[in-house]
């Protein structure tokens, strides 16, 4: 009786530590740093909703050079107070415990050439 109550203990604690939240990936860490930086383009930032309901809409993909390609689509309310939906691109760098944007675009406004430096090469 007392083995089969240490057995159920040891398999009750396995399972609690299988369910535990996982830490975030890079990938992930970098499309979240990727949205953020993303809001100062948008006209109302505070309405911005990324992918909603569609998270296989976005990408984060590590680039040769170590930068992360991330982007998707955001609704947002435009200067009329319509959501519209736009796609957004963003190339981020991590710097240190920050990141830093490199290239930005929303739809046809950007930060300027696309740096082609370094393609993409998976997660």
């Amino acid at each position: 009786m007392v083995i089969i109550l240490i057995v159920g203990f040891a398999i009750a604690i396995y399972i609690g530590l299988l369910n535990q939240p996982q830490p975030p990936t890079d990938a992930t860490k970098a499309l979240l740093a990727g949205e953020d930086l993303i809001r100062i383009h948008l006209h109302a930032p505070a309405t911005a909703q990324f992918s909603p309901g569609d998270a296989s809409a976005t990408y984060s993909t590590r680039r040769l050079d170590g930068d992360w390609n991330v982007g998707g689509y955001v609704d947002d309310e435009n200067g009329y107070a319509a959501v519209s939906r736009r796609k957004w691109q963003e190339i981020v760098q991590q710097q240190g415990s920050t990141w830093a944007s490199r290239y930005w675009r929303v739809d046809d406004a950007s930060s300027g050439a696309y740096p082609v430096d370094a393609p993409s090469v998976g997660n």
